[in-house]
């Protein structure tokens, strides 16, 4: 197996990607999370392994919903959007697709 120690006590090893293998990002300002793009994220295969969301506008349960719908295929990490006055600013989220071996 190629790569570093994982856990140094153990001495368990992880997986890194092959030498030359490229991870692919794509970064989307999206201005509203909806159904049609969460759909598109979910039906894959995508070239890109992760997922660089920004501007979800999502708060509160409507981002906890998408969240949890994405976390059938992504390790999901992220904020929820912030309130401004009149509604919501930003959001971002951080989809890993979880077939990556890192």
């Amino acid at each position: 197996m190629e790569g570093g120690w994982g856990n140094p006590e153990t001495k368990t090893r992880r997986r890194w990607p092959k030498v030359g293998r490229k991870i692919k990002i794509i970064q989307l300002n999206i201005t509203h999370l909806n159904n049609g793009v969460i759909n598109w994220l979910m039906a894959g295969p995508h070239e890109a392994q992760v997922f660089a969301l920004q501007e979800h506008h999502l708060r509160g349960i409507k981002y906890f919903q998408a969240k949890h719908k994405l976390q059938h295929r992504y390790h999901v990490f992220g904020t929820q959007a912030g309130l401004k006055e009149g509604g919501t600013t930003g959001g971002m989220l951080i989809l890993v697709d979880k077939r990556l071996s890192v």
